[in-house]
C-alpha cells in the first residue's frame, strides 16, 4: 500500500479532491484489470448425473 499511499499524496499536493482521487484510482483499476470476467459471480456448472 506504500506506493498507493504516495501517489494518492501527490494527488493531493495537486490539489485534487477526495472525490477527483477516488475516481482516478477507480478508472486505473478496472483499465488495469486484465480479464474484467473474473470480478463476475461465477455460475455453478451442472454436471450430467
Amino acid at each position: 500500500m506504500g506506493i498507493l499511499k504516495g501517489i494518492i499524496d501527490r494527488f493531493r499536493a495537486m490539489g485534487k479532491s477526495e472525490k477527483e482521487i477516488s475516481s482516478i484510482i477507480e478508472t486505473a483499476a478496472d483499465k488495469a484489470t486484465a480479464n474484467p470476467d473474473v470480478t463476475k459471480p461465477e455460475k455453478p456448472k451442472k454436471t450430467g448425473n
